[in-house]
């Protein structure tokens, strides 16, 4: 079996070459033909901060791929991997509850992140979820802080303020 480097040893640039590489390796779920690389970057894109935790995603299933599959794999292999196994997935469940809705403001990366985020945060409590738990558990988040958003600002005591 090959040596796989610790997901330490990838570097920032090696990182940011594995995002470009995923640019080119995203096929159509329908036709398979690549997707244009602006409707990649559309969906990839995230709030700054966010590109480094998705860099930290792909390198650790890359490691993770590595591992269950006992040789060293391309940036270009993990790329497609990670796309197809890990992000497509959730991001299909992520528009069909229609969780952009709550928060428009979100790009399909970023929602991504957050139900990851989330579900992680619920593993101690609930154990490993499902997407769409996950997705619903977002959901449910989001609908609680607007309502505690609401409750603390009602839309009287803002007017009243104004006089």
């Amino acid at each position: 079996m090959d040596q796989v480097p610790a997901p330490s040893t990838f570097d920032r640039a090696r990182g940011k070459r594995i995002v470009q590489k995923l640019a080119q390796t995203v096929r159509n779920e329908d036709t398979q033909e690549l997707l244009p690389l602006g409707e990649v970057t559309r969906r990839l894109r995230v709030f700054e901060q966010g590109y480094a935790e998705l860099l930290d995603l792909v390198k650790v299933h890359g490691y993770n791929l590595m591992q269950e599959r006992g040789q060293l794999l391309s940036p270009d292999e993990v790329a497609a991997d990670w796309y197809d196994r890990v992000y497509l997935p959730v991001t299909e469940v992520v528009r069909r509850e229609e969780l952009q809705s709550l928060i428009p403001d979100a790009t399909e990366g970023d929602l991504y992140l957050r139900v990851h985020q989330h579900g992680l945060s619920l593993v101690p409590e609930h154990g490993q979820l499902g997407i769409p738990d996950m997705v619903r558990a977002v959901k449910d988040a989001e609908r609680d802080r607007r309502r505690r958003l609401r409750r603390a600002d009602p839309p009287s005591a803002g007017k009243s303020r104004l006089r």
